[in-house]
């Protein structure tokens, strides 16, 4: 039988989960708080017994919210459930209430037989999310993986360019000819116009202002210090 506690700071949605909650009789709601500092403060004086397993937490409260309760409570008592109950779907809350780590995300409008399945989820090491919110988090999700994919597509890796081919054009980005960088390479013109026409092929250029456009705009000169 999962031990159950309740902080929920509106008197009426209290009443009300318990009413809802009370009959189950495979849970025991052994704790009820009106908000996150009266919860955090009443764990150390409950006998084993009484210890809640499951925690339907508010997340909108006065005095201390539910977040920073879940924080403080699960750096002391690691493995309780903590399931957050909102009004609220936005994204920010869900996000911070996962980084506290809460086991599951509510919205409050949920049916009491849903509350249940997600009570003994948490039991059993799983995580529920409403529906709604379990969609608009695979939809951040998405858009995260898609912002990183262009970001990695943008910045790109040297195409296979020697050290000395990232040498050579780096000298090139500084303004210095062939003979110049023939000279500071102990290399022969030739050599260097050599390694410049591999440069152009493995980059897909074919000119010197494209080839030195895109290294800067890819910061290989940068990565090429590790190299």
């Amino acid at each position: 039988m999962p031990r159950l506690a309740i902080v929920e700071d509106n008197l009426l949605l209290r009443k009300n989960l318990i009413q809802r909650l009370s009959g189950y009789p495979d849970l025991e709601i052994v704790l009820v708080c009106t908000h996150g500092k009266q919860f955090v403060e009443a764990l150390p004086a409950l006998p084993p017994d009484k210890m809640p397993e499951v925690v339907l937490m508010d997340v909108a409260m006065d005095v201390m919210n539910g977040i920073e309760a879940t924080i403080i409570a699960k750096e002391k008592y690691p493995n309780l459930h903590i399931l957050m109950l909102s009004v609220f779907d936005d994204d920010d809350r869900v996000f911070n209430a996962i980084q506290a780590g809460a086991s599951g995300y509510l919205l409050k409008e949920e049916t009491a037989a849903a509350l249940v399945s997600a009570i003994q989820g948490a039991m059993e090491g799983k995580a529920y999310m409403s529906p709604p919110i379990a969609k608009k988090t695979l939809e951040f999700v998405r858009q995260s993986l898609m912002v990183a994919a262009t970001r990695k597509a943008q910045i790109q890796d040297t195409p296979n360019l020697s050290k000395r081919e990232l040498e050579i054009l780096q000298m090139l980005s500084q303004g210095l000819t062939y003979q110049h960088i023939s000279t500071c390479l102990y290399l022969s013109e030739y050599t260097v116009q050599t390694h410049v026409k591999n440069i152009y092929s493995k980059m897909h250029v074919s000119n010197k202002v494209d080839a030195i456009r895109k290294a800067l705009e890819n910061k290989w000169f940068e990565k090429s210090k590790n190299y």
